[in-house]
């Protein structure tokens, strides 16, 4: 399953993404129930959606420093993965297993890609993105990495990027929130 760049409306987890255009430019937005956590304007559809992906991961970012911890806590990680692994489609749910299952809980972009039977690397991208989001606003974390720009990293949610070796590696934290959860089994 990947995201339709071609499709006006699609729901993952409790979440909706809405992508129009009008007057031109492409509006994308995300909402959850009847509350607009973000919108933005682009030119281009897949601009569009990286854009979201970057503004909600500086929002689950913000909401955390606000909290004044780094960190959440264990029972705040069991829980949000009690109340969401259902919400995660098969391909997301693949991808988290497949780390916890890796040697060192580290794999690279193309090895996620096939345990979620995408294509390539936007699969991961995007939907590993998208989990990090429905998990940040659930249970904010101030410890995301941030790209060149100093936006958050949605994917950083569960897993730190290692450039120079081009591996994820899932965090020791999310790891025990799984399996505290009863993810595993």
């Amino acid at each position: 399953m990947a995201i339709n760049l071609k499709k006006e409306v699609q729901q993952f987890g409790p979440y909706q993404l809405v992508i129009r255009e009008k007057d031109g430019k492409v509006h994308v937005v995300v909402w959850k129930g009847s509350e607009r956590l973000c919108h933005v304007e682009s030119d281009d559809r897949e601009q569009g959606v990286d854009e979201v992906l970057l503004q909600m991961g500086m929002r689950n970012l913000e909401r955390a420093r606000a909290r004044g911890t780094v960190t959440p806590g264990a029972d705040e990680l069991r829980r949000a993965f009690e109340l969401l692994w259902s919400e995660l489609n098969d391909g997301q749910r693949a991808m988290l297993g497949a780390l916890h299952r890796a040697p060192g809980r580290e794999l690279g972009t193309l090895d996620l890609a096939a345990a979620a039977g995408y294509r390539g690397h936007g699969g991961v991208n995007i939907w590993l993105g998208f989990a990090g989001l429905m998990f940040g606003e659930l249970v904010a974390r101030a410890d995301l990495q941030t790209d060149k720009k100093g936006q958050a990293v949605p994917t950083s949610w569960f897993c730190t990027w290692d450039t120079d070796r081009r591996t994820w590696t899932m965090r020791s934290d999310v790891a025990a929130g799984m399996a505290a959860a009863g993810c595993l089994t």
